[in-house]
């Protein structure tokens, strides 16, 4: 069995990775990691300055990345935050969730409904 970081690389450097929640917490550990494999990174939070703080980041240390803010919520503009990514080869990373009150940290398993990218299934990391 080889080197895991390097059969990862190998599958993952040059695609596009759009990584949700990923202004902060494991959403954005999870964004750097990847972009370390080679990965281009979509960073997606619903806080454009975090989104673009991670961007930078990533860049900075010789990555590629874009920052798009949206709500997971807002189907309309992951619909255009997926349509960016389509013609790439996109992988799907899934860390945005909400806090519910009683619950405390709940994931958000919801597919997209139609239009670029329905066959994506977001899957909670």
């Amino acid at each position: 069995m080889g080197n895991v970081a390097e059969e990862a690389a190998s599958m993952l450097g040059g695609r596009i990775a759009i990584v949700t929640g990923a202004g902060g917490g494991l959403g954005r550990s999870h964004a750097l990691q990847l972009a370390r494999l080679g990965t281009k990174i979509l960073v997606n939070d619903i806080g454009v300055a975090l989104a673009k703080q991670v961007a930078r980041e990533i860049e900075l240390a010789g990555g590629e990345a874009i920052a798009f803010a949206a709500s997971v919520r807002d189907e309309a503009r992951i619909e255009d935050m997926v349509a960016r990514a389509m013609d790439a080869g996109v992988v799907w990373l899934d860390c945005a969730g909400e806090v519910v009150p009683d619950y405390g940290f709940m994931p958000m398993e919801r597919e997209l409904a139609g239009g670029p990218g329905a066959e994506l299934k977001a899957a909670n990391s």
